[in-house]
């Protein structure tokens, strides 16, 4: 089950549930909660998606670190991110 999220948390974020890597799709910090959205900012504050995202979870910096240095990779693939978020990170 995943935990509850709150303003502050470090989290990976897509556009949809299901996590298509072609859609917008971010690491970063919940700013606030608007109805059914999420929206997410980058360390100095910025917005990535002004219409917010509907998924969310909270991950380690070890993660995210992971998610941005394989985004060209994420990006070009199939997998879901979902699939990047469970996946084992290789060194």
């Amino acid at each position: 089950m995943n935990e509850p999220l709150a303003i502050g948390d470090y989290v990976v974020a897509t556009k949809y549930q299901f996590g298509n890597p072609k859609e917008h799709w971010c690491v970063g910090f919940i700013k606030e909660f608007e109805r059914d959205r999420i929206h997410i900012v980058d360390g100095e504050g910025n917005l990535f998606r002004h219409n917010g995202f509907r998924r969310a979870k909270k991950i380690s910096p070890e993660r995210g670190k992971y998610l941005i240095e394989n985004k060209n990779i994420i990006e070009q693939g199939s997998y879901s991110v979902w699939w990047w978020v469970r996946k084992r990170m290789e060194e």
